[in-house]
């Protein structure tokens, strides 16, 4: 019997009703990454990568809200919605005024990260795979959601995705 990793449940505030998921255990960080003081790249390394669930199935996804625009989500066929990023309204538009033009990775020792409002995201590749943490805990130490995904699936869906933002 396989063993459950995330915890997937229908978004009943959603109109398509669509699964949105959680680890079954948070990721508990031993020091905020963003305290000034400890630096991310410290942080990161202590984190066991062995225990990031495997997500083979990545999409990248883009919906339309009616009222914040698209939206950008990661959704797996096996759980769901594995991510979005909530502050990026209009997609398309802020992927070009951001100027993106690569898969949203960085390395351990400068990861990307995103932070609004206690929400963050943090997302590096080491190795063979990328790996991913969200959460919202305002001292930024525990990641309800964290997985690992193969490099060449995860370039492949951005840079497909990627081609239809700057090519039309």
């Amino acid at each position: 019997m396989k063993k459950r990793v995330f915890i997937c449940e229908q978004n009943q505030n959603s109109p398509s009703k669509e699964k949105w998921c959680e680890n079954v255990n948070p990721l508990l960080l031993q020091d905020n990454p963003y305290n000034g003081t400890v630096a991310t790249k410290d942080v990161l390394k202590k984190i066991e990568l062995e225990k990031f669930p495997l997500v083979e199935d990545i999409r990248l996804v883009v919906k339309n809200t009616d009222i914040l625009g698209e939206r950008l989500y990661y959704q797996s066929d096996e759980h769901g919605i594995i991510a979005t990023f909530p502050w990026w309204d209009n997609i398309r538009e802020y992927i070009k005024k951001e100027k993106i033009q690569n898969p949203l990775y960085g390395s351990l020792e400068i990861p990307f990260e995103d932070i609004e409002q206690s929400w963050n995201v943090i997302i590096f590749l080491k190795g063979d795979f990328v790996y991913f943490l969200e959460g919202n805990d305002e001292e930024y130490k525990e990641y309800y959601l964290y997985y690992k995904v193969p490099k060449d699936k995860y370039d492949k869906e951005w840079n497909n995705f990627l081609k239809l933002v700057w090519n039309g």
